[in-house]
């Protein structure tokens, strides 16, 4: 996966290095929806809010979202 947001920006002239990577998402973030809502039931109730700017932010981000080509 090709996510922009995590691309560097070189701070230094190191970049002329040709530095190349990838980025693997780990399992750990693979989350069951299930298990979620069971974990979440011990904690206080709290009200869903949306359209706020930093998840506007967000769902602008993750929609460049692009398989990586080799």
């Amino acid at each position: 996966m090709y996510a922009e947001a995590l691309q560097v920006c070189p701070l230094c002239d190191a970049a002329s290095l040709n530095l190349a990577g990838k980025y693997h998402e780990d399992e750990v973030y693979k989350v069951d929806d299930a298990e979620f809502k069971e974990f979440d039931k011990d904690f206080l109730p709290k009200k869903a809010v949306s359209g706020t700017p930093s998840q506007r932010k967000f769902l602008e981000i993750a929609a460049k979202l692009k398989q990586f080509k080799e």
